[in-house]
């Protein structure tokens, strides 16, 4: 792979979710559908700010890890970023999951010491996190995590396919986040959201990922519900989501498409429907593109 490219794996134990996270953003995962297992590894390629990339899904299967750490010049190379998924709700495998992970780790961070990593703490899902052991299980976890990974940048996120949104952004910050235009980004949408009831909004480039978001630090459980049946909506007609206005279940969501230095991104946000909610008008969406754009041109953001 070409040092311009950009290399993303995804590891994990066998059924911890990671070829759902992958089909949940491609928007071609079916809630409750059955996914097969991932043989060897899978690839996703993308283009980004003009630049190649590919998402490396790793099976999960015992024969599948023993190859990967036999053979981690075909396999562990070029790895820019690692994320790493667990199932929080099996906690039977959690040492397992452990275990596989500090190998994997140490492979990769002796190639490249600046690999930056992230734990997707899977299957956190909204129904079951408040009242449960999971709270608990992830904090313990996440001190193990540390323990190994004592030199490098890393960041924990807790993720379920029924909450896309938290997915989005688990895979969006560590790739992202260090780019100083999506702070700054973040900043002006956090301040147009508290000035027009907006529980959710981002800008997200080429379909792919968030150059910026905020979202109410405790969503609303009709929100959660709301997105997941937008989401849900749109993956099962297997269409890509069109500009325009949608609304379910007592929300709104609004998504504009915008072109600037040829980086095609859109604006999606969504607010309650209540007579009380102060909807954007056409001449402040106008001005916020113009932010937008004008911020983008002046950091040029690039993906490595």
């Amino acid at each position: 792979m070409a040092d311009s490219n950009l290399k993303i794996a995804l590891v994990g134990l066998e059924n911890a979710g990671k070829t759902s996270i992958i089909r949940t953003l491609n928007r071609t995962y079916h809630i409750n559908g059955k996914i097969a297992p991932t043989k060897s590894v899978e690839r996703t390629t993308f283009t980004l700010f003009s630049q190649e990339g590919s998402i490396w899904d790793y099976g999960g299967q015992i024969e599948y890890r023993q190859n990967y750490l036999q053979n981690p010049d075909r396999y562990l190379s070029e790895i820019q970023f690692l994320f790493f998924v667990i199932d929080v709700q099996d906690s039977s495998r959690f040492t397992k999951a452990i275990d596989y992970f500090e190998q994997i780790y140490h492979v990769v961070n002796k190639e490249n010491p600046k690999v930056i990593v992230a734990i997707l703490f899977h299957k956190a899902d909204p129904d079951l996190y408040q009242n449960s052991q999971i709270p608990q299980d992830i904090e313990e976890l996440s001190l193990k995590f540390q323990h190994i990974v004592e030199n490098n940048e890393i960041s924990f996120y807790h993720t379920s396919i029924f909450d896309p949104i938290s997915l989005l952004n688990s895979m969006s910050l560590p790739i992202l986040g260090s780019q100083p235009v999506y702070n700054i980004i973040s900043m002006i949408l956090a301040e147009f959201a508290m000035n027009h009831s907006i529980e959710y909004i981002s800008v997200l480039v080429n379909e792919l990922l968030e150059l910026g978001s905020f979202r109410l630090k405790t969503p609303k459980e009709s929100f959660i519900q709301a997105s997941l049946d937008f989401y849900h909506q749109i993956s099962n007609k297997n269409l890509k989501i069109k500009p325009g206005e949608y609304e379910l279940k007592g929300y709104k969501f609004v998504i504009i498409n915008r072109n600037v230095l040829d980086y095609n991104y859109c604006l999606n946000y969504a607010h309650p429907t209540t007579e009380d909610a102060k909807q954007p008008s056409k001449e402040e969406l106008r001005q916020l593109f113009g932010i937008i754009n004008e911020k983008i041109e002046e950091y040029n953001p690039t993906l490595i």
